[in-house]
């Protein structure tokens, strides 16, 4: 009896203990409990995850429930890692980092949160709803900045909304980076970093580069509201607001869900101070631009605006997978995945790929009369002419999806698109519609206008139709010339966030006036900060554009677009001129198609045209690699028309020089190629220096060597700077 008292009462004692200590949480509800380390953390579950955030250092812990596989938000084993210093653990132990501005003395300085949060005993973890908020008070700074954790299907939320930071002091926050060093891989571990710069590029862990820079990339391209003096790198865009760590216990794929437009990518292969492999988000919530007098002794000078910008949330996305060393290609499919569910794209049906055709009807360029210089029209193509082009590859059963440019006498200019007035020299309006019937028996015709920048400053236009920068002046965009590096003379002014709704709207309007069902816009890449608008931050530029791209598609016309950012994919039924190569930057290791598996069989692309790329057979093999659609660009005047014009790239552009080339090309590409527009890319790997093989989802399969030597394995000889087509049968 008094044993089976005793063995009553050592259950009920083990009860108790499991209790406490195994964390209890309601499903999609926070609440407070003790880990199976010890630790007292707060507890949020889903039917995928449990997520638990430590209470005392802000560590979270990730448990999926189907096997019990954890991810922290940093690795174990780190007071262990002798290659680190503590400066690192420091580092790699910070929730954020954030960089602060003494509104005092214009000092910058950058705040962890280990140490100048939790160790001051500055954390304050609760439970809010369906969120973990981990609120950081910076106690030294007068600093204090929450941080949210949401459990959203299989994918981890962690965000940061602005107007829940509080400063009561003279610092204010200027940046944010948003967990560093989650998913990070230490300096024995193999795995790469994918960023990306261009097409996709890859950094490989401990790749052993000391002595570069890690990559720093400004997700859509920079702020061009702030002065620039020189550019003293090319840098191919940033599409994608994206990063990816792939390595052996398993994957993760973060993507910027909020506050894309105001963020920058950063990913460093284990050098610096730490010596692990980071990949991650940082948003800039206050811009900093400069007075310069490069003419004059007068010392240049900071410029700040009054507060930070108007971004109501900061959001990454995280998607992980516990398969060792997942492929780029697999966190392509994750990130089709995304765009799938965010932008509702669909699958391409079954049709033969066209030849892509950007043909520019005229050019500004500086003329005579009477001794008098003066800017004025060229005429590179006509309407007849270009017709007369089109009925010849339609006649060789080529279909074609042609873009004019500079067609009317707003484009051409650089005006406003407040309508569309022919030009005389470029053809009549029934010229343009022989020309639409004519496109229209085998391809498509598009219209094409800037709707973001001018290039005509009209003095009472100044005040009321342009961007203004943060000292309220009328931002002149300027190039810059890629001999010198430095400014060019050409000057481009950015229109208003309310403008560039007003003109799309106006420029819809006048080509659909013209019988038009097709229109395509540019000037999406032009990323700036207006502080006229009532959104004065880059976010609120994208948000502008995407409601200018919406405006037209309701409208009920077809839009294409240049560079294909990923806020246009929602409303794109085309891409021209994605990056078809990474930058090149010596802290990357390896350029992959990334965006390119992404999209294929989902929306129809094409890369840099084929004819004005440095080297055009690469350009070629590059289509073929990529599964992009044939591209070039191509007027009918000499050359010379159009040498020192506004679009002088066109020098090597004739239609007639370039057309024997074009149907070679299209006679071998349409063999493989014409029916692959409508499938998935499902395979792409190295297969030794310089060769590479695309597979598609029939299992058909393209091989290209861009060596300078010929490559035979497997029972294929492959010459030099060539390819070649094969299918599994399997």
């Amino acid at each position: 009896m008094i044993f089976q008292r005793f063995v009553k009462l050592t259950v009920v004692c083990m009860i108790f203990i499991c209790i406490l200590v195994v964390p209890v949480s309601v499903s999609g509800n926070a609440s407070k409990n003790e880990s199976e380390s010890g630790y007292k953390a707060i507890s949020v579950d889903n039917d995928y995850y449990r997520l638990n955030v430590n209470e005392e250092d802000g560590r979270f812990t990730l448990f999926k429930k189907r096997n019990g596989h954890q991810i922290h938000s940093y690795p174990d084993g780190l007071d262990e890692d002798r290659s680190m210093k503590n400066a690192g653990r420091i580092r790699v132990r910070s929730a954020l980092f954030i960089t602060v501005l003494d509104v005092n003395t214009e000092a910058k300085t950058i705040l962890y949160s280990n140490t100048d949060s939790v160790n001051e005993g500055g954390l304050k973890v609760t439970a809010s709803g369906n969120d973990i908020v981990a609120e950081y008070d910076f106690k030294l700074n007068d600093v204090v900045v929450p941080v949210h954790y949401t459990l959203d299907g299989e994918r981890l939320l962690i965000s940061v909304l602005p107007d829940e930071i509080r400063e009561t002091g003279s610092l204010i926050v200027t940046d944010i980076s948003i967990h560093p060093y989650f998913y990070s891989g230490n300096s024995t571990e193999n795995g790469f970093m994918l960023v990306p710069d261009g097409s996709g590029s890859l950094i490989y862990f401990n790749n052993k580069k000391y002595t570069v820079s890690p990559y720093i990339q400004k997700v859509y391209g920079r702020d061009l509201s702030l002065y620039q003096f020189s550019k003293v790198e090319y840098a191919q865009p940033v599409l994608m607001p994206i990063f990816g760590i792939s390595k052996e216990s398993g994957s993760v794929l973060g993507v910027i869900t909020a506050g894309s437009g105001d963020a920058y990518l950063e990913a460093s292969p284990g050098i610096g101070i730490s010596s692990y492999n980071c990949a991650y988000a940082t948003f800039k919530l206050m811009a900093q631009d400069m007075m310069a007098y490069p003419n004059d002794n007068r010392t240049d000078v900071d410029v700040y605006p009054e507060e930070r910008n108007d971004t109501k949330l900061l959001q990454v996305s995280y998607t992980i997978r516990e398969e060792s060393n997942l492929s780029y290609v697999k966190l392509a499919e994750l990130y089709r995945e995304y765009l799938i569910e965010t932008y509702g794209l669909k699958r391409i049906g079954k049709s033969s790929y066209p030849v892509y055709l950007d043909l520019y009807m005229s050019t500004i360029r500086k003329k005579s009369f009477l001794g008098v210089t003066y800017m004025g029209v060229e005429t590179a193509t006509t309407f007849n002419e270009a017709q007369s082009l089109v009925e010849k590859l339609h006649k060789m059963g080529i279909p074609t999806v042609v873009r004019l440019n500079n067609w009317s006498d707003q484009t051409v200019r650089g005006k406003v698109l407040n309508g569309a007035d022919m030009l005389s020299s470029v053809g009549s309006k029934k010229d343009l519609e022989s020309l639409k019937a004519a496109v229209e028996k085998n391809g498509r015709l598009y219209l094409n206008g800037n709707i973001s920048e001018v290039y005509s400053k009209g003095y009472f236009a100044r005040f009321f139709s342009y961007a203004k920068n943060m000292r309220m002046s009328t931002i002149e965009y300027q190039e810059y010339n890629l001999a010198t590096n430095f400014l060019s003379d050409s000057v481009h002014y950015l229109l208003s966030h309310k403008n560039i709704l007003k003109y799309s709207s106006k420029f819809g309007k006048a080509v659909s006036g013209l019988g038009f069902n097709t229109i395509s816009v540019d000037g999406l890449n032009n990323m700036f900060t207006d502080y006229s608008a009532d959104k004065i931050s880059m976010s609120g530029t994208v948000d502008i554009y995407q409601q200018a791209l919406r405006q037209l598609k309701d409208s009920g016309l077809n839009v294409a677009v240049t560079g294909g950012n990923q806020y246009a994919l929602g409303d794109a039924s085309l891409i021209l001129g994605i990056p078809g190569s990474d930058s090149m930057f010596e802290v990357c290791d390896e350029s992959v198609p990334f965006y390119a598996i992404a999209l294929h069989g989902y929306v129809p692309f094409a890369i840099e045209p084929i004819n004005i790329s440095a080297d055009p057979e690469k350009a070629y093999l590059k289509t073929l690699e990529t599964g992009s659609g044939l591209y070039f660009q191509w007027i009918q005047a000499a050359g010379e028309k159009v040498r020192y014009s506004r679009n002088s790239e066109l020098y090597c552009g004739n239609a007639d020089a370039w057309m024997e080339s074009a149907l070679s090309h299209y006679e071998k590409y349409k063999k493989f190629m014409s029916d692959k527009q409508s499938q998935i890319i499902i395979g792409h790997q190295q297969l030794a220096e310089n060769v590479y093989r695309t597979t598609f989802e029939d299992g058909s399969y393209v091989i290209v060597n861009y060596s300078s030597n010929v490559y035979q394995a497997g029972g294929f000889r492959i010459e030099a700077m060539s390819y070649n087509f094969g299918k599994d049968l399997s």
